[in-house]
């Protein structure tokens, strides 16, 4: 199981912009780990979405200076992840604490099927 989770095909990071920190990516038995530094930011300015299997983080903030002085252009971050892996996609769960954003994506059960005597 390990081979497959650091091939490409499980995560791609697919763009980023360096206003976000380092990210981590790891597995557990039953999930899949993404925690990304994001200090300055707060929990309403990051938006996180997955879709068709890509997973979405991003975030902006307004810094805002004294009159007198030019007022800087908002900090952005936007980081991608493709995932070639099953996912339960309604059981995706992300929580942000201390600057570090954390989102846990539980990985799909293997499905068992009953065989039937003829």
């Amino acid at each position: 199981m390990l081979p497959l989770f650091f091939s490409p095909q499980v995560f791609y990071k697919t763009s980023s912009i360096d206003n976000a920190g380092r990210s981590n990516i790891y597995e557990t038995e039953a999930s899949f780990v993404v925690e990304l530094e994001a200090a300055g930011f707060t929990e309403e300015s990051i938006q996180v979405s997955l879709e068709n299997n890509v997973l979405s983080i991003c975030g902006e903030i307004e810094i805002s200076l004294p009159d007198g002085f030019e007022q800087p252009k908002p900090r952005t971050f936007s980081r991608r992840f493709r995932i070639g892996a099953a996912l339960e996609e309604d059981a995706v769960s992300a929580k942000f604490s201390n600057g570090l954003l954390t989102v846990e994506l539980p990985k799909k059960s293997p499905r068992t099927i009953t065989l039937n005597a003829s």
